[in-house]
């Protein structure tokens, strides 16, 4: 095949969007993009074919600032209920695709600027279903694929590691020796290790001698030994959690409730940071503030007023005066 090489002036000519969504395409192709990131450009790309028409008529140069917020404005008027995050999430996306134009040339720049989030208290698992959830499974009696849920189930609430993580972990990535779980597959694409508590390094160790296995085999898996896909672990965690009788079946809430837990216990937004495999701490301290209705924790444990009135002798303590 022969190859075609782009001169500067070429590259800086009227560029149609679609020519240079392929050129973008195929650099973070290059780059080694997970397959995941590739797909989520590529819908980036449909969304705004659904609101441009036809990609194959419109050039770079078309679009600014004011196409931005026209886009902004169809995606309400698509769907009322949208949320100013799922937006969010679109404009990043497209934000990447877009100043990659403007770098390139096809484009003048102008800034793609996100929407103000209401920040939500994230939805977790409350004691009384964790309870359920945790509840021991007869090793007699179950299947493996119901010992194999329990055992997921205790790995997410004492890791909060990712759906695709999970999916990703392998036999020889539980060191027992050192207390570690390596953690090689990851949303950052940069792999780490986090500690494996004591409680879950007694669960999976028994979970592994009944799992067998080569240490290449994955963790995780199927009836038949192979990889367990991440649909068919949403759909076990669904079926496992509405078994027990908890209504919430979300794999991510388990995350959600390991940050909480965390943080309700006084850990650390840096440390935090490391263990969820955040690139920056922009996300662990939004965990923060999303679960600062759990301030009142021990809050009469931790407040001066509080500890000072402890200590003070019975017949000299404040009376509260009724009117």
């Amino acid at each position: 095949m022969k190859r075609r090489v782009l001169s500067l002036q070429e590259e800086n000519k009227e560029m149609l969007i679609i020519e240079a969504y392929q050129i973008f395409r195929r650099a973070k192709v290059n780059n080694n993009l997970s397959d995941r990131t590739i797909k989520h450009y590529d819908n980036c790309m449909g969304l705004l074919k659904d609101f441009l028409g036809d990609l194959s008529k419109i050039y770079c140069s078309n679009i600014n600032r004011d196409t931005v917020e026209e886009l902004i404005e169809f995606l309400r008027a698509r769907n009322r209920e949208i949320r100013a995050t799922t937006i969010n999430s679109y404009l990043k996306e497209l934000r990447t695709i877009l100043y990659y134009f403007m770098e390139r040339g096809y484009m003048k720049n102008f800034a793609v600027k996100l929407l103000k989030e209401d920040i939500e208290i994230k939805e977790t698992y409350l004691s009384e279903e964790i309870n359920l959830l945790l509840e021991k499974p007869n090793l007699k009696k179950c299947s493996f694929s119901e010992y194999r849920n329990w055992t997921i189930t205790c790995y997410l609430l004492a890791t909060g590691n990712r759906l695709g993580t999970v999916c990703e972990l392998r036999n020889k990535d539980i060191d027992f020796d050192s207390n570690m779980i390596h953690l090689r597959k990851v949303k950052t694409r940069k792999a780490y290790r986090i500690p494996l508590s004591s409680a879950l390094e007694q669960i999976l160790y028994e979970y592994m001698q009944y799992r067998k296995g080569e240490e290449e085999d994955y963790l995780f898996c199927n009836k038949y030994g192979d990889k367990l896909q991440e649909s068919a672990l949403n759909t076990a965690i669904y079926r496992y959690n509405r078994r027990r009788g908890v209504s919430k079946t979300s794999v991510h809430l388990y995350r959600n409730t390991f940050a909480k837990t965390y943080i309700t216990n006084e850990g650390d937004i840096a440390r935090l940071q490391k263990l969820l495999g955040h690139s920056t701490p922009t996300m662990s301290l939004k965990y923060a503030k999303m679960f600062d209705t759990d301030l009142g924790y021990h809050y009469d444990e931790r407040n001066p007023l509080d500890n000072h009135m402890k200590n003070v002798k019975k017949g000299e303590s404040i009376k509260l005066v009724k009117k």
